[in-house]
């Protein structure tokens, strides 16, 4: 059995601390900054586990159950009925939320209903509904695994009231005149860091997800000419990855669809992809091969910049020019509509955005205009 692990990260003003529970009492040690997250939350879990009494446990401790649960589902894995993306996401929930919250040595024979949904309260103070949902629907399959060993009877998990799924507000997205006057912008502001032009550049123009702009590699990036017209060329990024965060953690996964798609970006993006292809190679020549990541949205040694920077910098270049602020997911809503405005099918739309159906790209992701609505109450005169 691995040795049991619980806690979460919190940020307390410049600083994030590692905090558990134990006892009923909470814990807040090893204060970090942003940068050294890896290496000071294995500092804190070291800690955390020196607090375990093994005699503490028993038979029906959560613990030992909850571990055993985890090794079962490593099989899934290996038997290819389980991603391993999921099983990270469903270990990282059990032993940082769900064991911090009931503690180590919870007998689970005397949880009831009431606990659940205590649970389930709690954690939307600070979490969002459909997070939660998934919180639930984890600790459900736990429970209903306790039952097919027969430490339980009955799934009280399953008979707990929880949060329901709330859909997204659909984010405001540009006109095609502002879209144009944000990549001038873009173009002409020499603060602007090239991984941020790229970025964003991903996100208007090649309708990715945030994580999805921020995380393409150099082996992913080629450029391919317009058969018509050989002086043009065109990015074709192959999107395979996503950054993202949990409990301010930068977390590593496959994209939301679980497929690889292939983006082909305007001319317009050519010369900042060449310009930052060009600046990492001269990076390894400089520092070596071994010090240079492989992010062309990346900082100065090209590693992944974090999810959260890229919101920040595009609230501020917004502010900064005066334009009303839509987020990076109203870029994407963006994309979309401009390219169904323009007659695109939706197919193809769906295909670029990397979405599972098309019922998605025609309800979510497509919004008429005002031009639209003005042509359509033109069609029929009375």
């Amino acid at each position: 059995m691995q040795k049991p692990i619980a806690g979460s990260i919190r940020k307390k003003g410049k600083y994030y601390y590692y905090t558990y529970q134990k006892d009923g009492i909470r814990y807040l040690d090893v204060a970090l900054k942003e940068t050294e997250f890896r290496k000071a939350i294995k500092k804190a879990n070291d800690i955390y586990s020196n607090t375990i009494n093994p005699d503490e446990l028993t038979p029906n401790s959560i613990a030992p159950l909850l571990y055993k649960y985890l090794d079962r589902e490593m099989e899934r894995v290996q038997k290819n009925t389980l991603t391993l993306p999921t099983y990270n996401e469903k270990k990282r929930i059990l032993t940082t939320h769900v064991l911090n919250y009931f503690g180590q040595n919870r007998d689970v024979t005397k949880l009831t209903v009431l606990d659940i949904e205590d649970y389930c309260d709690c954690k939307l103070e600070t979490l969002s509904n459909n997070t939660v949902v998934k919180h639930y629907h984890y600790l459900n399959a736990f429970f209903k695994y306790l039952c097919k060993i027969d430490t339980l009877i009955k799934n009280v998990v399953d008979l707990a009231d929880h949060p329901g799924r709330t859909k997204s507000e659909v984010p405001d997205t540009l006109t095609k005149e502002e879209v144009a006057q944000y990549l001038t912008h873009l173009e002409n502001d020499k603060e602007v860091s090239l991984s941020f032009k790229i970025a964003i550049i991903n996100t208007l123009l090649g309708g990715m997800r945030r994580g999805e702009a921020i995380s393409i590699k150099a082996d992913s990036v080629s450029f391919i000419k317009n058969p018509k017209n050989p002086s043009v060329k065109y990015v074709k990024v192959l999107v395979k990855d996503t950054i993202t965060t949990s409990d301010n953690e930068v977390i590593y996964k496959d994209t939301k669809s679980h497929k690889e798609r292939q983006v082909v970006l305007p001319p317009f993006a050519t010369h900042f992809y060449a310009q930052a292809i060009s600046e990492r190679s001269r990076r390894i020549l400089q520092f070596g091969a071994d010090k240079i990541g492989e992010y062309i949205a990346g900082d100065d040694f090209n590693h992944n910049l974090h999810p959260d920077w890229f919101t920040r910098e595009n609230r501020r270049l917004l502010k900064k020019y005066n334009m009303r602020y839509v987020s990076l997911r109203g870029f994407r809503h963006t994309r979309a509509t401009l390219l169904h405005a323009s007659g695109a099918d939706l197919k193809s739309i769906s295909d670029l955005l990397g979405h599972s159906t098309i019922k998605i790209t025609a309800d979510i992701y497509t919004h008429p205009g005002e031009d639209i609505a003005l042509e359509l109450a033109n069609m029929v005169n009375f």
